[in-house]
């Protein structure tokens, strides 16, 4: 069988492979092989597949090696085994170009687009590699007819955040309290295929931002335990992941709760939470705790309004007193590249 693509007629033979091996070849001709296949007819490889052709995925965050989701220590954050990230890509393509000019139309599902490229790519701790399915390939001609085009791949975290066939400029989220399932991180790479291999780096970078809250209890009391604190802001937002930004949704404050983290040894208790970015034009914190006994509820305001940036890392630090919550110490950070933050410097004090 024929299939005619860009004006010229091309013999296919027949393969249990051929939808990949057209999309390997040209758009135009693996949306013909897209079409034979709907209609029952014969499909066909248009050129031997080749393996070389294969990408390969490494990951970083941040400029940590290795990446994320485990936060065995302060600011390292490594990938566990089964770990899921969801990447599609396009080729011929300026980056900074909505990606949708570089979809096209599926014929299974008129009106719905597909990426050139859209695979799962899951972490295997054993080998220490990515295992992309269905396998992401790079296209040696581009849509012009010139060799060795550039290629654009964008990745998020986690996999499920959001379809590749949604809208990825409009995804809203919600923070569940979870430190791993709310850090939402993406990764973009651009450029032409490497010389030497088919390796690309994707560097991962948060989205969201850090809150970190640490303590000082001083000697006030001699006994101190089930200690529980919260903040009250804006906990729901819209991400696009094409402009690397989430936006706060107004009406949807509630009182989000520190998880206990114990990276740190110079304070009495320390709790992190993964926050929309905000501005907050009076921040609360209320701790609860049981003191020699006794149950204690304390509440700090701070005394200037406060912009928890996103990709960014605020600290803030309190004293706690016999009877009030003291401001000793507020800080942010870049979250990605900051070191341990106790005596680091800080980029904005508020």
């Amino acid at each position: 069988m024929n299939i005619i693509v860009n004006g010229k007629a091309v013999e296919l033979e027949e393969g249990s492979r051929a939808l990949e091996a057209a999309k390997a070849h040209s758009p135009e001709l693996y949306k013909a092989a897209l079409v034979a296949h709907i209609n029952g007819q014969r499909m066909s490889l248009p050129t031997v597949l080749k393996e070389g052709d294969v990408v390969e995925i490494t990951t970083t965050i941040g400029g940590i090696e290795q990446t994320r989701v485990a936060q065995p220590e302060d600011n390292k954050y490594v990938f566990e085994d089964g770990d899921k990230i969801h990447i599609v890509s396009w080729y011929d393509a300026n980056p900074n170009v909505y990606p949708q000019l570089y979809k096209f139309e599926n014929p299974e599902n008129p009106g719905t687009y597909l990426w050139w490229g859209d695979a799962v790519s899951t972490y295997s701790q054993s080998n220490d590699r990515w295992h992309t399915s269905p396998y992401l390939r790079w296209q040696n001609i581009g849509l012009d007819g010139t060799p060795n085009p550039h290629h654009c791949f964008l990745a998020w975290w986690p996999e499920d955040l959001v379809e590749s066939t949604g809208d990825l400029t409009s995804i809203p989220v919600t923070m569940t309290g979870d430190i791993k399932k709310d850090d939402y991180m993406f990764a973009r790479w651009f450029g032409q295929r490497p010389i030497y291999d088919n390796v690309i780096d994707l560097t991962f970078s948060h989205l969201m931002s850090r809150f970190d809250l640490h303590l000082y209890f001083g000697n006030q009391y001699t006994d101190v335990t089930d200690i529980v604190a919260k903040t009250e802001i804006v906990t729901s937002g819209t991400l696009n992941l094409l402009e690397f930004n989430c936006v706060p949704v107004s009406g949807t404050t509630a009182w989000q709760t520190f998880t206990p983290v114990n990276f740190w040894n110079k304070y009495d208790w320390s709790g992190t939470t993964i926050c929309i970015p905000q501005d907050v034009a009076s921040l609360k914190v209320v701790l609860s705790f049981k003191a020699d006994g006794q149950q204690k509820e304390l509440t700090y305001t701070h005394p200037r309004p406060i912009l928890i940036e996103g990709k960014m890392r605020t600290r803030l630090v309190l004293e706690v007193g016999k009877d009030i919550l003291e401001l000793a110490d507020v800080t942010v950070t870049d979250w990605d590249t900051a070191p341990d933050i106790d005596g680091g410097a800080a980029e904005e004090e508020i």
